[in-house]
This record gives structure tokens, C-alpha cells and sequence, in this order.
């Protein structure tokens, strides 16, 4: 999958990978040539999710137009129609559409398959199972969830057994004895009711994607001896007892071997794991453990990669599985320590999606995934809707709430279940399960309709798209460009009373939406060209940037490189495969000579092809700006005058390279002046 990294001053195109290009934001400043700062799917009747009307976009001027709220499913409205573009940048709420600049590609939203939702599921009747499988995972006849997240074991959310749920693991052993070659591993629990639920979801939606992870390891390979948290924070990494004993990293990568092979023979693919759930929280009266960054990195690293690869597994594994609130110690201390990472899991509890961006423009490259959410019960609003859109907006390729199908709340334990400990106690499944109601057996939750908004006209391969915005009310948007070429944007309106009017421009026209307050739309339309899967667009720079185009400067690793810009027409004729023209209309300038470029967290084993964007569009004539570029200290450009090359100013030029990061997994790009700055517009780092 490509990747194209858009910077001010400069974009990174990853494919594979990263593209910086030099952009000038997505509302470029005019600086003139002064250097100087600066798949669709058919809405059909649900048996117990509501109904709209079939999608079938015909041509690019009618906009589909659904809203939603917190307790009903996306209800069709009239259809609304472009216009030519007429005085719309006046409006207070403006969206801007630009599906040129395209970001991650999605996986899907959905929630988790606990212990208790799939032992809920399971004490419906066949036929109430079905309808309640379709009505979650069908995009034909429910909202189409395609990311399921599956605990290795118990979590707090646990129904073993249903009248006093405790811990289990696949390799329980009798108090002080320990099984280190996993003579006694089994999966046999799981085949009771969670794999069979699981089988029926990957039966309704067979692009669906599963992770899966443990909230604790067996309690003999802990130093407590116990599956439960006990001790206290383990952020200042003092041991609690709750930690790995040094015996057990070599068994607990194979308890995940083993895990994924018995789910694989069962017929689940699992494609993504993480080593923990909420390694920093371990003052639990239910199933977790102790992590500490630098065990976690030593446990990805040394033991749990190298057992998957010589089993010839090669699940994606996410670190973390945590509270955004790690992005600033716990997250960057284990990728210093880690390439093998293929991303950052998060939670949203510390409401903090920004700290995604932070991260993710350090590291490019990984994958960002927010893996668990939840909304307090009784929720009568569509503000989960921000945590979804916020994710999205910072870089999530997915995004998940908590429990599927909890049952009614209950005492002494106040919240769905059924549950161990007292962990949440307001929590609310995606879906309520009464199995004693014989006429509504089952019912849905705020979160289900806000997962519909989205899940239903968002497939999975869906590239998230560049949607700015100027706004005075309206919170929360999202842009896609699903597979047919279709385009989808979601906006939430989570004020409390204040109804709003946006207008959306897009390729040079507009139209008007109103989003009534906690009401979601759901505009769809089609684009006339289909979304490119190879390439897609990851923002760097700091987080909050509403426009989707951010400062570089997380890669910016030395010297003073400022950012100019033009509103020069840019020739990329003789370009192929260019970036687009705004990019080259953005530079980054060595203002007093060097700078250089670092991105970390490459495959060390494996080449890049590099490739350098140049437009000159300050100096005209040749000799008037000269340097030298090396990469990881070797030499690649030297004396190189892009007006020479181009053959003029405000000409697009591409210099390619195959590079090998460092053994650490690192390629930094250097500039170095000759004569006046140095400078560059775009980067692309594209994995061989």
C-alpha cells in the first residue's frame, strides 16, 4: 500500500511507505516568489436496524443524503445537487472536498467480540442469532462492521462461568505449577461460543478484519502467580507483581503461536495482534498484567517476531493497546526500541486522538488503530461519533468500541455484562441482549446507529480523503473515497441545540447540507473516477490540523529549514507519476545553509526507492542555486542546480534512488548548500 505523507513546506509519498510533498497546506499562502516563512452499499431494509433506500449513484452531480442520531439508522433524505461554486468561502461552516489528497486506507470500525458478548449471542435462539449476526455484520442487510477485536482469554468482560465470572487463559495450571512448553495449551473454551460467533460474522462479511490480544498471560508466567492486575500503575515501571517473570517471554510467544494457529485451523484468520491490553493499568480487579515499555520492545523484538516467523505467521503487531495518554513516553520509548512494530493500537479514554498525529508523524510508516472505545450507558447523543471521526481524522485506519452484545445492567456489578471486577461500570454494548424478552430479544445502542453513519457506507479499502474546514459549529468530519469511486462524508453535529447549515465544496462546486444538533449526515456521491488503492495520503506534522496538511517538521531532524510558497503554475509534464501541483508550489529552504530529514522505523532488511521533487520557483536562471544531497552519508546529488536540470523555473523535476535504511532502520536525506539554499518539495519513500 502506498503512502503519500503531506507536509507543509514539503509532502512524503510512502508506498509501503512515506511521501513528503511540499504543499503549502490546504489553504496555501500567497507568497508569489518571495522566499520567506510562511464500495457502495445498498441501504435495504434491516429485520431490526430500521431501512432506507437503495444507493445507486448515476453521475457526479446528485448527492445521496442520509442523517442519523442516536436511535435510528440512517434515514434517506431528499437528494441534494451541485451548484458551480458561488460565494460559498463567506459561509461559516465550509468543508472542502479534495480527493486528489488522499490518506490511510481503512480497515473498518466494528467493536469486540468478548467472552460476554459471545456467550449473550449465544443464548438466542438460531434464528434471533442470525438476524442479530446479519444486522451487525451484513452490508446488505445491517451496517456492514468489518473490525472485530477478539481477547486471548478473559477480559473484564467475561461470562465463565455466568453466575461469577473469573479468569481463564488456554493454559490454566493448578497454584505453583507452570506448563513452559504449553503441553496443556487449548482453545477449547473458545470453541464453545466465540469461535462459532465468529465463523457466522466471517460468514455475513468475509472482508471482516480480526485482532486479537490478551488482557493477561496464564497466571504462572506472571511473577503474582495470578491472571488478575493487582499492584498499581506500572507507568513509573516499578514492579507490582503483575509482571512477566524472565522465564516467560519465550512461552508466551509461543502461547500466541499457538493461539493463532488453533484459530487459523478453526478457520479465523487473525490479522493483527497486540502483546497486551493496557500494559501501563494494572491496578485491576480483573484479568490484566504489567508491560513496561522497554519489556514490551524486548518481547516484540526478541521473542514474540521471531517465533511468528518461523512458524510462518505474519499477523500485523500493534504495540500499545493503550490510552492515548502514552503517546508521550510509553509509545515513542518501545518504537525506539522495535522495528519489527507494525503500528500503535489506542484507547480514547484520555480523549486525547491528537496524540495519534504526534506519533504518527514521527512514524510514518506505522499503522494507527484505535482499538477500543466506549459510551456510558444510557447515552442519548451522537457524541460517540467524535471519538470515531477524531481517530479517523488523526490517522486511525480503523477504529472500535467495546463490547458487541452486552446484556441488561445488573447488580452488584452496575453495567452490561455479564462482567468480572469493577472495571467499567456504565459501559453499554454495541447491541443489548434480553433473551428473556421473547417479543425483542435483542435491541441496539446509540453506538450501533453511529457505527451505521459510517460502517455502512464505508468499505473496508475505503481511502480516507482531504476534507478542510472553517467552522463555527459543526465539530467532527470525515472524507473517504470508497473503492467504486464513490465519495463519502460524514459530518456530526454533536452541539447541544444548535442546528447547522455546511457547505460543501467539491472539484469546483458546491451544495448545501443542513445537520440538525446530534444528528449525523451521511452525504454520498459519485466521483466519475475510481480510488487509487496503491496511493494514499498520511498528513505529517503536529496533530489538530483540521485542514489534513500539516507541518514536517517531527522529520525534520537538523539545521533551520523554513517553508516557502508560490502561486506559480507548475509545468509536470515531463514528471512521471507527479504529486500534485500544490506540492511543488511548497518548499522546505535551508534559511542558513544544511538541513536533513530523518525517518525512522523503516525494515532495515529491505530497499527503498527514493524520490526527490524539485520545482525551482524563486531563481530563474542557472547557477543561481546549487547543493549537494546525500542519504545515510553517501552522496546522490552533487552540485545539483534544479533550473539546469528542469530546464527552467516552475518546472517539476524527479530524482530517484534505491537506498537500504541503517541496521536500525533509519534513512535520513541531507542538504547541503553550494550556492544560496538548499531546498525540496516532496519526498517519497517507497518500499521495494
Amino acid at each position: 500500500m502506498a503512502h503519500a505523507l503531506r507536509l507543509k513546506g514539503i509532502s512524503v509519498l510512502v508506498t509501503g511507505l512515506v511521501t513528503l510533498h511540499g504543499c503549502g497546506g490546504d489553504n496555501p499562502v500567497s507568497s508569489g516568489n518571495v522566499e520567506k516563512d510562511a464500495a457502495t452499499p445498498s441501504l435495504s431494509a434491516t429485520s431490526s436496524g430500521g431501512s432506507a433506500e437503495t444507493v445507486t449513484p448515476v453521475d457526479t452531480s446528485t448527492v445521496r443524503f442520509w442523517l442519523t442520531d442516536s436511535q435510528t439508522m440512517p434515514t434517506a433524505q431528499r437528494n441534494l445537487r451541485f451548484r458551480k461554486q458561488v460565494l460559498v468561502d463567506s459561509e461559516p461552516n465550509l468543508i472542502e472536498i479534495n480527493d486528489d489528497v488522499q490518506m490511510q486506507t481503512m480497515i473498518g470500525f466494528g467493536a469486540a467480540m468478548t467472552d460476554s458478548s459471545a456467550s449473550n449471542i449465544s443464548q438466542l435462539s438460531n434464528a434471533d442469532q442470525k438476524t442479530l449476526i446479519d444486522d451487525l455484520f451484513s452490508r446488505d442487510k445491517g451496517i456492514g462492521i468489518s473490525f472485530v477485536r477478539i481477547p486471548m482469554g478473559s477480559s473484564d468482560y467475561t461470562a465463565t462461568p455466568v453466575d461469577n465470572p473469573g479468569t481463564y487463559s488456554y493454559d490454566d495450571m493448578p497454584s505453583g505449577q507452570s506448563d513452559p512448553n504449553l503441553d496443556h495449551f487449548s482453545i477449547t473454551h473458545d470453541q464453545g461460543y466465540i469461535i462459532p460467533a465468529l465463523l457466522s460474522a466471517q460468514k455475513a462479511n468475509p472482508k471482516i478484519f480480526f485482532m486479537a490480544n490478551p488482557w493477561s498471560p496464564p497466571g504462572w508466567m506472571k511473577v503474582s502467580g495470578s491472571m488478575l492486575g493487582g499492584g498499581g500503575l506500572a507507568s513509573n515501571l516499578t514492579p507490582t507483581g503483575s509482571e512477566l517473570k524472565d522465564t516467560s517471554y519465550a512461552p508466551l510467544a509461543q502461547y500466541f503461536v499457538k493461539f493463532l494457529q488453533g484459530y487459523q485451523k478453526a478457520g479465523l484468520r487473525i490479522n493483527a495482534i497486540s502483546p497486551q491490553n493496557e500494559p501501563t493499568i494494572t491496578n485491576t480487579t480483573y484479568s490484566n498484567s504489567q508491560l513496561s515499555a522497554p519489556d514490551e520492545a524486548r518481547f516484540v523484538t526478541t521473542y514474540l517476531q521471531p517465533a511468528l516467523g518461523l512458524a510462518n505467521l505474519n499477523p500485523a503487531i500493534w504495540i500499545n493497546d493503550d490510552n492515548d495518554g502514552n503517546s508521550t513516553s510509553y509509545v515513542p520509548t518501545v518504537l525506539q526500541s522495535t522495528g519489527v512494530a507494525n503500528g500503535i493500537a489506542w484507547h480514547c479514554y484520555s480523549d486525547d486522538s491528537a496524540a495519534q498525529s504526534s506519533i504518527h508523524n514521527q512514524n510514518p510508516l506505522k499503522d494507527t488503530v484505535m482499538t477500543e472505545c466506549s459510551s456510558p450507558s444510557g447515552f442519548s447523543s451522537v457524541l460517540p461519533a467524535h471519538g470515531l471521526l477524531s481517530a479517523v481524522r488523526n490517522w486511525a485506519i480503523g477504529t472500535q468500541f467495546w463490547n458487541l452484545a452486552l446484556n441488561l445492567d445488573s447488580s452488584p456489578r452496575p453495567g452490561g455484562g455479564p462482567k468480572m471486577g469493577q472495571g467499567c461500570t456504565s459501559c453499554i454494548g454495541v447491541a443489548t441482549i434480553d433473551p428473556t424478552d421473547s417479543e425483542a430479544p435483542f435491541s441496539f445502542t446509540s453506538d450501533y446507529y453511529v457505527l451505521a453513519a459510517v460502517s455502512k457506507f464505508v468499505p473496508p479499502g475505503a481511502i480516507r480523503i482531504r476534507s478542510s474546514w472553517s467552522n463555527a459549529g459543526i465539530q467532527d468530519n470525515a472524507a473517504f473515497k470508497n473503492p467504486d469511486g464513490t465519495i463519502v462524508l460524514v459530518i456530526s453535529n454533536n452541539t447541544g441545540s444548535s442546528d447547522e447549515n455546511v457547505s460543501v465544496l467539491w472539484n469546483g462546486r458546491s451544495f448545501d447540507v443542513p445537520v440538525p444538533a446530534g444528528k449525523i449526515a451521511t452525504l454520498q456521491w459519485n466521483s466519475g473516477k475510481a480510488a487509487s488503492a496503491s496511493k494514499s495520503v498520511v498528513a505529517v506534522g503536529p496533530a489538530g490540523d483540521q485542514a489534513g496538511i500539516s507541518d514536517d517538521s517531527g522529520n525534520v531532524d537538523s539545521g533551520d529549514a523554513k517553508i516557502s510558497t508560490t502561486t506559480n503554475y507548475i509545468d509536470r509534464s515531463g514528471v512521471v507519476d507527479p504529486l500534485p501541483e500544490s506540492a511543488y508550489q511548497s518548499e522546505r529552504y535551508g534559511n542558513s545553509g544544511n538541513f536533513s530529514y530523518k525517518f525512522p522505523n523503516l525494515d532495515g532488511q529491505r530497499k527503498y526507492t527514493i524520490r526527490l521533487h524539485f520545482a525551482e520557483f524563486y531563481f530563474s536562471t542557472i547557477g543561481s542555486r546549487v547543493f549537494n544531497v546525500t542519504i545515510n552519508g553517501a552522496t546522490v546529488l552533487s552540485n545539483f542546480d534544479i533550473v539546469k536540470e528542469a530546464g527552467g523555473g516552475n518546472i517539476a523535476i524527479v530524482k530517484e534512488f534505491s537506498v537500504k535504511p541503517t541496521s536500525n532502520g533509519i534513512i535520513q536525506v541531507s542538504f547541503a548548500a553550494t550556492v544560496n539554499n538548499p531546498k525540496v518539495d516532496g519526498i517519497e519513500i517507497v518500499s521495494n
